[in-house]
């Protein structure tokens, strides 16, 4: 329960922080300009401002993996006390 609510509170914040800052990118974008006048990679020429591009999936995605990933760290070592009998688990360790 306790990591249900560390996980909620922190896509919460995730996407208000994240969100906050690629919205902010996306309209104002992130001038690079001042690192060099001119920016190619590989002779392709890139625009000096670079603007992210918010999507449904880039804000569900992080979310999602923080979610399996908070299961699989509270299911396992569940899991795994859950088969020991307390004696045993006191005499082992």
């Amino acid at each position: 329960m306790e990591a249900m609510i560390q996980t909620i509170m922190a896509s919460v914040l995730g996407l208000l922080m994240g969100g906050s800052l690629s919205w902010y990118l996306q309209q104002h974008g992130l001038d690079m300009s001042s690192l060099a006048e001119e920016i190619s990679f590989a002779g392709i020429a890139l625009d000096p401002i670079w603007y992210s591009a918010i999507s449904f999936e880039s804000l569900l995605t992080p979310i999602v993996f923080l979610f399996l990933i908070s299961a699989i760290a509270v299911i396992y070592p569940a899991a795994k006390v859950a088969v020991l009998r307390p004696v045993e688990a006191i005499h082992h360790y």
